[in-house]
């Protein structure tokens, strides 16, 4: 087993009470000695009897508002002779031994008789130290009413968080405890809004309501207000009265159980900031405190005062306690004794002294009503997880060293960061790094290179006066895989500049994947066109992140989890440490499977089945992508895939598996069924936390990125389609980049220069047909107006074409007018537009002066060798070289009726007297003769 960080396994002691006497009055209570049995394992017992009247006086001055010191000495001794006929004494040397030891000792009272509640065991003082349990450090009183039925095992571990809701009433120092509320919430990113959480002038009927309103876990029900006799020898809260009548109503222990009873599941600590919220008041009563009967109705904690409590001590008490739980994420035990040492520092002794904590020793010494995740997942650290960050203390105290020594001009001002993918190089940077460097005497600057603004970013960082200024640039991998040549040496360039300008007091430090050193090679820097590779090799500016050890790796995984008072199984570290060292880059894939071990715990236990469930740690990422993937429609599969494949950079120059980011309304498909198809994958894969979102404040566009690119690399489904894709992906990229050119010039004169055109529109017009959902409403109106424009060139053309065919006819027109004036008329009716042409209308005069035919006959594909007109003049008969014959109307009307059936070309035609019929000879040497409705005939 493991103990939480730095703390070891606490010594448990239980003190368990039960009254000597056979027979007792209970509805009288008399102040004389009573016996009393101490029960140990086993069966034993001890027995032992408890002066009352010698209590009674210095129990009356404890609670009065400014109690003797002396009182409270006295009590202490006399509750120490009371223990010492119950083997107190051997009990007292093993919490000595124990804390001289730095283990920390939880004491569990179990007090049957409710009397006994009523004495101050807080100050029970140790024989050998004179001291009270109060005052020790490292010692932790807790009370448990005997038979107070645990709550059922939840069906899965408690969720992170916990919402705070703070009620009060009364003339209170409600300012100063919200106040210490949001500081603490704040500091520490635990959400908190003051009009959802502040429950103002609260009384039972407000209360319930409240609790009914929302069904999330409360972590803490913090409860301001005056405390005030509620019946002779019993005490209660003062609160509005649950009608609205203005009235003060004296809530007793038994009305505020009934309210919270029905929800001590979810209500994981009540502080009842309030006097004598843990007075049971005087001995015979049988209400009991209110702290108490909370307990007994199953509230896993509760914390209250016993005595009068301070307005300033109620403030300091607030503060520290919230402040520890929230910032330094420790256990409530702990938040106890950092307050009671805060009251004493302020000379409230007695207000720390008087603190109680009902809770069951079942529960265990370490209870937890926030809850925190102890590790991040896949995606990088950031600052605020400084506290989680673990397993690289000689690596982050030698990238401070570099970076302060810059800063006095000791080092090189100019830094990167460079490591394999998925080495940890930037949360070093994120957790290690930033959150030690003292706010007073650095200012920050994050950019990264791939985004909008990131050059004007760089070129305004500057230090304010006094200050030191650290440009961080996370990652530069971007200004290789994203950026142009041009942009990317003005960024590196500008970068170059911020580092050695004078007055401008700035540090550059960007994290870089390995990969992409070799492309430093290409960059030149300053006038002196140094080389950026060899600045960074000779110049000392490079910062190795190796492969984590076997011991750091341990830390990584033991020390965030000890932190949240949390325990491994034996042998699961070493597990997780040899499967790890078998995956180069693979501390994602680590995070991933422990933040997974951590949402299957078993009450404070990260175990072997769960990890064995999960398929170790590689296991652990494929197992939730299938399931995720498993879980959705055929259609949201599709943009599943679709948008994973996309999240991968295939561009030229990219390293393997290289994860970019995307803009959301771009990779969105514009159908609406594939639209939602797409919105219900991306949701599923943000909840998964595989997938992160940025922007999207005061209206801006919704980024989209992996937590890590190595929980692609390891997803085969993926990998298998990315292969798949890649050429596709590829045309898409291009036809994006496209788009961006246009989109960026379409206002200027040459906007037109930025269309596609020829193979490159076909290409574009052909992967619409195919793939019409994969391309964004950035691309669509590109290929839209290079369609257009292409159409419109084409239209253009012809027109162009036309005109020169027009000015060909018209040339040969005029050849024609009076050798043949019928076919040059026939040659000018082909012109298009007659009326742009002065020629065509001077020629058609001219050609209209002559005999023109009253009919053209068309259709013969060889030459013409005969004609004859019929003796009616209705018809007329041709013969021809194509080897027929035709009928044709004299006017010119109707379709000629072709007379087929010689093999060869036909010398001549003539028709018979009347009319009805033709006869034609042929080079086949046969004649024929046909009707005038086209069919042979004898």
């Amino acid at each position: 087993m493991i103990a939480p960080l730095g703390v070891p396994h606490p010594l448990e002691l239980t003190l368990h009470l039960v009254s000597g006497e056979r027979t007792r009055d209970a509805d009288r209570f008399l102040f004389q000695p009573r016996d009393y049995l101490r029960l140990r394992e086993g069966g034993t017992s001890a027995r032992a009897s408890f002066p009352w009247e010698l209590a009674l006086e210095d129990l009356a001055s404890l609670g009065s508002s400014r109690p003797s010191p002396n009182a409270a000495q006295r009590l202490g001794e006399l509750l120490r002779a009371f223990l010492a006929s119950l083997g107190w004494a051997q009990d007292e040397q093993r919490m000595v031994r124990a804390l001289e030891a730095r283990q920390p000792v939880r004491l569990t009272l179990r007090l049957e008789p409710a009397e006994l509640c009523v004495l101050p065991w807080e100050l029970l003082t140790l024989e050998s130290t004179g001291l009270a349990l109060s005052d020790l450090e490292g010692c932790t009183l807790s009370y448990e009413r005997p038979g107070t039925p645990p709550l059922p095992p939840p069906s899965s571990p408690p969720p992170a968080g916990g919402r705070i809701l703070f009620a009060w009433s009364g003339d209170v120092p409600v300012a100063a405890h919200q106040r210490a509320l949001v500081e603490a919430c704040a500091r520490s990113g635990h959400d908190f809004d003051p009009h959802r959480d502040v429950l103002p002038h609260v009384s039972l009927a407000s209360l319930e309501q409240a609790l009914r309103a929302h069904d999330e876990p409360i972590a803490a029900l913090h409860l301001l207000c005056h405390g005030v006799p509620s019946e002779p020898g019993a005490y209660g809260l003062a609160w509005d009265s649950s009608w609205g009548d203005g009235e003060v109503q004296v809530v007793d222990a038994a009305a505020l159980r009934a309210v919270l009873e029905p929800h001590a599941e979810r209500i994981r600590m009540v502080v009842l900031c309030a006097c004598r919220g843990g007075d049971a008041g005087l001995p015979g009563n049988h209400l009991g405190s209110p702290a108490r009967e909370l307990h007994r109705a199953g509230l896993a904690a509760v914390v209250a005062s016993r005595l009068p409590l301070s307005t300033g001590g109620s403030v300091t008490f607030t503060r520290t306690l919230y402040g520890e739980l929230l910032e330094r994420h420790t256990s409530l035990e702990h938040a106890l004794a950092e307050a009671r040492k805060a009251l004493r520092l302020e000379g409230a002794r007695m207000d720390g002294a008087s603190l109680q904590l009902y809770a069951r020793a079942g529960d265990g010494p370490d209870l937890r009503p926030f809850i925190f995740p102890p590790y991040c997942g896949p995606r990088p650290f950031e600052p605020e997880d400084h506290r989680r960050f673990f397993g690289r203390e000689p690596l982050r105290q030698t990238l401070r060293q570099r970076v302060e020594a810059a800063a006095v001009g000791q080092g090189p001002t100019f830094q990167v960061l460079a490591g394999a993918s998925g080495s940890g190089k930037s949360s070093l940077l994120r957790a290690g790094l930033l959150p030690a460097l003292p706010p007073e005497r650095w200012e920050l600057t994050r950019v990264r290179a791939g985004e909008a603004g990131a050059l004007e970013a760089v070129r305004s960082a500057r230090a304010s006066p006094g200050k030191r200024r650290l440009l961080v640039v996370d990652p530069l991998d971007e200004a290789f895989s994203r950026l142009g040549e041009a942009e990317r040496l003005a960024l590196l360039g500008a970068l170059w500049e911020a580092s050695r300008e004078p007055g401008r007091n700035t540090v550059v430090l960007a994290t870089l994947r390995v990969d992409y050193l070799g492309r430093c090679a290409e960059v030149r820097l300053g006038e002196h066109g140094l080389r950026l590779d060899a600045v960074l090799f000779e110049g000392g500016r490079l910062l190795l992140v190796p492969e984590m050890t076997a011991g750091e790796l341990r830390e990584a995984i033991e020390h965030p989890a000890r932190r949240q008072g949390l325990l491994l199984e034996e042998g699961l570290t070493e597990r997780l440490v040899q499967e790890v060292e078998r995956q180069p880059g693979g501390l994602p894939l680590l995070a991933h499977a422990l933040e997974r071990l951590w949402r299957l715990r078993e009450g404070r236990w990260l175990k072997h089945s769960a990890y064995q469930a999960l398929g170790g740690v590689a296991g652990a990422l494929a197992q939730e992508l299938d399931r995720l993937y498993e879980g959705l429609e055929e259609e949201e599969r599709h943009q599943l895939r679709r948008l994973l494949v996309e999240l991968v950079d295939v561009r030229e120059g990219a390293a393997p598996f290289t994860c970019q980011r995307v803009w959301r309304e771009r990779v969105r498909p514009v159908e609406e069924r594939a639209r939602r198809a797409f919105d219900t994958a991306l949701g599923r894969l943000v909840e998964g936390r595989v997938l992160v979102l940025g922007g999207g404040a005061e209206g801006g566009e919704v980024s989209i990125e992996v937590a890590h690119e190595a929980l692609l690399r390891h997803w085969l489904p993926l990998v298998e389609w990315i292969r798949e894709d890649q050429q596709r992906r590829r045309k898409r990229l291009e036809l994006r980049a496209g788009a961006e050119g246009w989109h960026a010039h379409r206002e200027s004169a040459h906007a037109e220069d930025y269309l596609l055109r020829g193979r490159r529109l076909e290409d574009a017009l052909e992967f619409l047909q195919a793939h019409p959902d994969e391309l964004d409403e950035r691309v669509l109106p590109f290929i839209d107006a290079s369609r257009e424009r292409a159409e419109r060139l084409a239209r253009e053309a012809r027109e162009h074409q036309e005109r020169l065919r027009d000015f060909a006819r018209l040339i040969i027109a005029d050849k024609l007018r009076k050798e043949d004036p019928t076919a040059a008329l026939l040659v000018l009716l082909e012109v298009r537009e007659p009326g742009q042409h002065l020629a065509w209308t001077q020629t058609a005069l001219e050609v209209l002066q002559q005999p023109i035919a009253s009919a053209v006959l068309r259709g013969h594909r060889g030459p013409v060798r005969a004609a004859v007109l019929g003796p009616e003049g209705r018809w007329v008969a041709t013969a021809s070289r194509d080897g027929t014959a035709r009928l044709w109307r004299a006017d010119g009307t109707g379709e000629p009726r072709v007379l087929e059936g010689h093999g060869g070309e036909v010398l001549a035609v003539a028709f018979s007297p009347d009319g009805r019929r033709v006869v034609t000879a042929s080079a086949d040497r046969t004649a024929r003769v046909w009707t005038v409705e086209g069919r042979a005939g004898p």
